[in-house]
């Protein structure tokens, strides 16, 4: 049994392309918001930070479109094989299931196990970001990578969930 995912650098340039806009209009709103009721200086630097991530995710896009390539996915029981169609964007791997320790899944206690940050933790100490720009079904390649023995925690590390941050 293996699993295999193809996806479209175009695919996902036009679905960064609209949320990065929007980060940018909202920032900017905000930025306006903030000078004109003169708030806080809380308020300006969560405008910049609005502004940076929705710039970030149209320069993604941009570099998306410019790329003439796909997410090419592959897993079976010995090997996964992450090749990305830009290395700027998301890097690829190729790593052997045995020198996998486990699966880290990071996120909100509410939040949904396709939208969670997954990170593979290497026997070797080293952390690999499952990025979700690729369009993958995360839930699905998280399923097969525990149907083939890898064992998913919620260790902390990466993001604390919202029990931990009302303690």
């Amino acid at each position: 049994m293996s699993f295999e995912y193809i996806g479209s650098a175009a695919a996902a340039a036009k679905q960064l392309m609209p949320w990065g806009g929007g980060l940018l209009v909202v920032g900017i709103g905000f930025l306006i918001y903030s000078q004109v009721k003169d708030k806080a200086l809380a308020y300006t630097l969560v405008s910049f930070a609005l502004m940076a991530c929705g710039g970030y995710m149209l320069y993604q896009s941009r570099i998306l479109t410019a790329v003439d390539g796909e997410w090419r996915i592959t897993a079976d029981a010995q090997t996964i094989n992450w090749q990305s169609p830009d290395e700027s964007v998301d890097s690829s791997f190729n790593i052997s299931l045995t020198d996998i320790d486990y699966i880290d899944r990071a996120g909100d206690a509410h939040a949904s196990a396709n939208r969670a940050d997954y990170r593979i933790i290497g026997k070797d100490g080293s952390v690999r970001l499952l990025s979700h720009i690729s369009g993958i079904d995360m839930f699905a390649f998280i399923s097969f990578l525990e149907s083939n023995g890898l064992e998913v925690k919620e260790t902390g590390k990466y993001r604390k969930s919202v029990e931990t941050k009302n303690r």
